[in-house]
C-alpha cells in the first residue's frame, strides 16, 4: 500500500476522472459539492484547480492506453445519465452513450458479431446493459426487428467478451475479459506513478 497515494483504488481514481466527461456538470449543485469533499482531506484537497491538475495527471497515465481499452474505462466510469439541453429532463448521457456505440462497433470489426445485417440498435443495447442500463431484451429485440432468442445469444456473446468467463461450457478454462484486461492495465500505469494506493485487479 502507497500511503501517499491520493486514492485508495482504481475505482475511486476513474470515478473522479470521468466526473467531467459529460455528466457532472449536469448533476444537482449539492452532489458536485459532495464529490468536491469526498476526496477533500487533511493532506490534499482535490476541488477547483488541485482537481483539475489531478485529472490531468491521471489522464496523462491513460493516454497511451489502447483505445478500445479507454473506451471501455469510460464506458464504465462516465455517469450514464444526464439532463437534456433542450428539455431539461433526465437522458442518457451522450458522452457515455459514444463510448458504448464506439465499443459496439469494435465487436462487429472483429468479429464478436459476424451479422453485418443485423440493425446496430441490437448490439448497442448488449453492450449497453453490459455496462448498467438495463434496457429489456424483448424490447431491443422488438425494435431491432429480430428474435428474443438471438438477441438473447447477442448480449451473451457481448457479455462473454467484455466480462469474461470462469470456465467454459466443455469445462476448460474460462476466458479473460476485454474490460478485465482494460482494468488491470490501467491499474499497473496508476499504481506505478503513485496515484492509487492498493491492487484490486492485477
Amino acid at each position: 500500500m502507497k500511503r501517499n497515494a491520493v486514492f485508495p483504488t482504481l475505482d475511486e481514481a476513474m470515478r473522479f476522472m470521468a466526473q467531467d466527461r459529460g455528466g457532472r456538470a449536469a448533476r444537482p449543485v449539492m452532489a458536485k459539492a459532495a464529490s468536491d469533499r469526498l476526496y477533500s482531506g487533511d493532506e490534499v484537497s482535490l476541488a477547483g484547480e488541485n482537481g483539475a491538475a489531478q485529472r490531468g495527471m491521471i489522464e496523462s497515465c491513460m493516454r497511451d492506453l489502447d483505445k478500445l481499452y479507454l473506451h471501455v474505462i469510460m464506458a464504465r466510469y462516465v455517469p450514464r445519465n444526464s439532463i437534456c439541453d433542450h428539455c431539461r429532463q433526465p437522458c442518457l448521457n451522450p458522452v457515455w452513450w459514444a463510448h458504448v456505440q464506439t465499443i459496439s462497433n469494435a465487436a462487429l470489426q472483429i468479429g464478436v458479431i459476424n451479422s453485418h445485417s443485423m440493425k446496430r440498435s441490437a448490439r448497442d443495447a448488449a453492450v449497453a446493459r453490459f455496462f448498467g442500463h438495463k434496457v429489456p431484451l424483448a424490447q431491443a429485440a422488438e425494435e431491432a426487428e429480430i428474435s428474443l432468442r438471438t438477441m438473447n445469444t447477442l448480449s451473451s456473446r457481448i457479455g462473454k467478451w467484455l466480462g469474461g468467463s470462469r470456465v467454459e461450457k466443455n469445462g476448460s478454462a474460462g476466458v479473460v475479459g476485454v474490460e478485465q484486461l482494460a482494468l488491470a492495465e490501467t491499474e499497473i500505469r496508476l499504481l506505478r506513478a503513485g496515484h492509487i494506493a492498493e491492487s484490486k485487479y492485477c
